[in-house]
């Protein structure tokens, strides 16, 4: 019989019996990690079984429960489903492993300090009425990064694909329809251009471009919104640092990380709860164990 924790039953089981001894609504739990209420719904269902780490390091703190109770989340998140749970939901697969078809980039690290840009992205990106969302900013503040996380979210959204189409090399905007069907693994035929081919391929399917690095290219604005009025159920999220001021777009703009008063520093034990210093810290320990805020450093 599972413990007060859930400990012995599978990831969903012990997320509902953690939450609800916490008081929290699923909407509640989502808010509070930085996640959508329907991932936490997917997760207590089954229809997820197997959580990334960060993902469960996050209900882990919005949950606030005992080192035991992350514990047991922790255990659960690392067993396969039982055989019951599998039949019933034969499509399930894991996190890692989504029967939507991707080509992602692996993040070998968690995203710091951007759980409030996540959900706020996820949510916007979910409005029937939001068809192109651009996450501007300067370079190197994260937009990447994070388009890649909320997208990793999304997945389930979209049942004909999420592609990464990488534009940091471009800067005819002549060649990014090209770029684009290149990415989805489309030629150009005889008989059509290659943006026939892709409006063609695209048109009836639900599915999320995410074009990366848009503002070299940003005479084909006026493409991609052609390619949206042809393709009711597409999505396109685009990072920029600069906006495409097509009338679709809404705009995301994405703030630094924050960052505590240089003049009036708070205690060393409270440098970390600033996600600037948080992912600092993970990049630092990352290249030399061991390493420590303290005093003379901080």
């Amino acid at each position: 019989m599972a413990n007060e924790t859930g400990a012995d039953g599978g990831f969903g089981e012990v997320l509902r019996r953690q939450r609800r001894s916490a008081g929290l609504t699923q909407e509640e739990l989502a808010a509070r990690a930085g996640l959508s209420a329907r991932g936490i719904a997917d997760l207590e269902r089954g229809v997820r079984h197997t959580p990334r780490r960060d993902t469960v390091s996050l209900l882990v703190g919005a949950l606030g429960g005992s080192p035991a109770d992350a514990a047991a989340l922790f255990a659960a998140a690392r067993r396969p489903p039982a055989p019951t749970e599998q039949a019933a939901h034969p499509s399930a697969n894991s996190a890692d492993q989504h029967t939507t078809p991707h080509n992602l980039p692996f993040q070998p690290t968690p995203l710091l300090g951007r759980e409030e840009q996540l959900s706020a992205l996820a949510a916007l990106l979910r409005r029937h009425d939001v068809r192109l969302v651009t996450v501007t900013g300067p370079g190197g503040i994260g937009k990447t990064r994070l388009a890649i996380e909320v997208t990793a979210e999304l997945l389930e959204d979209y049942p004909d694909g999420a592609w990464f189409v990488r534009l940091s090399r471009l800067t005819e905007p002549g060649l990014v329809l090209s770029t684009i069907a290149q990415t989805l693994g489309l030629k150009e035929s005889d008989n059509l251009s290659i943006a026939e081919t892709l409006q063609a391929h695209v048109a009836a399917k639900r599915l999320l471009l995410v074009l990366d690095n848009f503002e070299q290219v940003v005479g084909a604005a006026s493409e991609m919104a052609a390619l949206l009025e042809t393709s009711p159920h597409l999505r396109l999220l685009v990072t920029s640092r600069l906006p495409l001021h097509v009338r679709a777009e809404r705009e995301y703009p994405l703030a630094p990380l924050s960052l505590p008063d240089t003049h009036a520093l708070p205690p060393v034990g409270e440098l970390a709860q600033y996600a600037a210093v948080a992912l600092f810290l993970e990049r630092a320990q990352a290249t030399k164990p061991g390493f420590e805020l303290t005093e003379a450093n901080a």
